[in-house]
């Protein structure tokens, strides 16, 4: 309601003072009701948003289990090729007791971490860990399984292993 149009009403001379009365009343509750009705449909909106934003944090929450869940099980097959891995170079050698084992398995999982051992293959990487330390660790002869198990490395035959250790030193004999 604006001073112009209270003004007018007021200075009509054809309208009587109750008419003023509710013409200047009715203008107020017809702005009341409009402003009522903006609040309520901003209100409205604020709930509406409101339940937009609870249902996103509901999908995120969910988006997030599952991302862990995901996580959590590419690291268990991760850390279950590691073990097979490690299983398969072990081979029939027992261990002299678990903390003996557990101890060459984390030594394994270091080693095969490590970027100088990117080129070689299980058995080389569990021989260097073993070396000199056989019957310390193991019960009876030990053998290391030649099997290739490192996925980037295609090994030596046994003969060639053997050769390749016994001449690493040898200036005129070739790696393969």
């Amino acid at each position: 309601m604006k001073r112009e149009d209270v003004l007018k009403i007021l200075e009509n001379p054809e309208l009587d003072n109750d008419a003023k009365i509710n013409q200047i009343l009715n203008m107020r509750g017809a702005e009341l009701n409009e402003s009522n009705t903006r609040i309520k449909n901003l209100q409205d909106t604020i709930s509406q948003k409101e339940t937009e934003v609870a249902q996103l944090t509901e999908k995120y929450k969910d988006y997030d289990t599952i991302l862990n869940e995901r996580n959590t099980l590419t690291e268990e097959k991760a850390e279950k090729a590691r073990q097979e891995r490690f299983s398969v170079v072990l081979g029939d050698n027992k261990p002299k007791n678990d903390y003996t084992r557990e101890g060459r398995y984390n030594a394994f999982n270091v080693a095969i971490a490590k970027e100088e051992n990117a080129g070689k293959t299980d058995a080389e990487i569990f021989t260097a860990i073993i070396d000199g330390k056989e019957t310390a660790l193991f019960e009876g002869k030990v053998t290391i399984n030649m099997t290739p198990t490192n996925p980037d490395v295609t090994p030596p035959t046994e003969t060639q292993a053997y050769l390749d250790k016994m001449y690493a030193g040898n200036p005129y004999y070739k790696q393969n």
